[in-house]
């Protein structure tokens, strides 16, 4: 490393060492969003096409999913299962589907099969996306592993695909908060055990796990900002524009981009409080 990069890496870690030493009522941990935050790209996307591109879908499964593309798409919705799920995720991406359903539709597609099946497509998919671990957060994971500092994850997609990417990739966790199917037997059903932690229900998950309030907490979207707005530090990393626009009132904004965290540009738009950075 030169330099720069040694100083970029010291900056990363130094926000481990605040979460660790952070006074109450925070709690010395770190919650972080998966998906856009941990890695580049969504594992639920990769599930979802890497499933209906090569692996059989059961029949029940494949019922559900017809119902909400009939939803969504009405007649116009593709007979080909891989550009059906291309079309789902091109359909969320210009807002004519909402993340609730988007992530119900990909997690409940995965159902209907063996749990060996399940892992074996999740294995599959996982070792992929743990390619993808944004090296500045591998930082921060890391760190907080050697200093004892508690990493809980929350997540719209699988939480089981998650927690499995997260040992490809070498990253330890406490926690891993997020969809999960309802098991019978030894098989998985097309359906969800409980509502996925999306948005305020982030806040529950993290409750739940006995990890809240944050001291650190890192997201990317704008259904990240319901928790990070209670975090002492939240971390926004390679933000959207949504999580920018909604954390404005928020104050203990830092931004990670590129591997360099700095803190929230001044906003001086009225009625911005002056106060906050």
């Amino acid at each position: 490393m030169n330099l720069g990069e040694l100083e970029a890496a010291q900056a990363l870690r130094d926000l481990v060492t605040a979460a660790r030493t952070v006074r109450s009522p925070y709690r010395p941990l770190i919650a972080t969003d998966a998906d856009g935050t941990l890695w580049e790209g969504d594992i639920g996307d990769d599930l979802f096409v890497e499933a209906l591109s090569h692996h059989p879908v059961g029949p029940l499964a494949l019922a559900g999913l017809r119902e909400g593309a009939q939803d969504v798409f009405g007649d116009e919705a593709p007979a080909d299962l891989r550009e059906l799920a291309l079309a789902f995720i091109g359909a969320y991406k210009v807002g004519r589907i909402s993340i609730e359903r988007i992530c119900q539709i990909q997690s409940e597609v995965l159902g209907d099969r063996t749990q060996a099946a399940l892992d074996a497509l999740i294995a599959r998919v996982a070792e992929q996306v743990a390619a993808r671990i944004r090296p500045s957060v591998r930082i921060i994971v890391e760190e907080a592993a050697l200093t004892n500092v508690p990493v809980h994850v929350v997540t719209g997609s699988l939480g089981a695909a998650v927690a499995m990417t997260l040992r490809h990739a070498g990253l330890a966790h406490a926690t891993v908060s997020g969809a999960v199917l309802c098991i019978e037997g030894d098989r998985v059903l097309p359906k969800l055990a409980h509502p996925i932690p999306l948005h305020g229900a982030k806040v529950d998950a993290l409750q739940a796990a006995a990890a809240w309030p944050p001291a650190l907490g890192m997201g990317d979207g704008g259904w990240d900002a319901n928790f990070l707005g209670g975090c002492a530090v939240a971390l926004l990393v390679h933000p959207s524009a949504a999580l920018l626009e909604a954390m404005i009132p928020v104050g203990g904004v830092m931004i990670l981009r590129d591997g360099l965290v700095s803190p929230r540009p001044h906003d001086t738009r009225p009625g911005r409080d002056p106060s906050l950075p």
